[in-house]
Formats: structure tokens, sequence, C-alpha cells
């Protein structure tokens, strides 16, 4: 945010965003994995300098919050039992 005491600069201080990932490989041909992007689903910091919607820089922030992706892998051209073809 903008402060006054420093002559209207448009410093914003440092924000944080947290990520998940994790995955869980079940054998050779199954695989499932889960990613959380924002996991606190935390708000970009309002920049003074910005007077139009949505107030802050878009090239570093993006209006959309938590996003959650599930990927589940099946590989139709592998045993299941996890030894040699």
């Amino acid at each position: 945010m903008s402060d006054p005491a420093d002559g209207g600069s448009p410093w914003i201080g440092a924000t944080w965003r947290y990520n998940l990932a994790a995955g869980c490989r079940f054998n050779d041909a199954m695989q499932l994995s889960l990613s959380v992007n924002n996991l606190f689903d935390k708000l970009p910091p309002e920049d003074a300098s910005y007077t139009a919607h949505p107030y802050y820089d878009t090239s570093w922030f993006h209006l959309v919050g938590r996003s959650v992706y599930m990927n589940f892998t099946y590989n139709f051209g592998r045993s299941n039992a996890g030894g040699a073809q």
C-alpha cells in the first residue's frame, strides 16, 4: 500500500502464497496426484497507485483464488505387477 510518509510510493510489502502438491504411485501403471495453488485463498495486496479494478498489478497476481488440480494416470502399456514386461 502507498504510504503518505514515503511520498506516495506504490511500494507494497512482501507477500506469500503457499502451494501444496502430493502424489501416490500405486504400482508401475497407476498413479494419483493432487496440487493446490494459493492454499489459503489469499487475495493480492491492493496497490494504491492502481485506481481501477482489480487494484493490483495483474502481471504479478491473478484474481483466481485457490485452484485445486487432481491427476489420475493409468498406463495400459505397463504391467500392474511391477515386474519386467
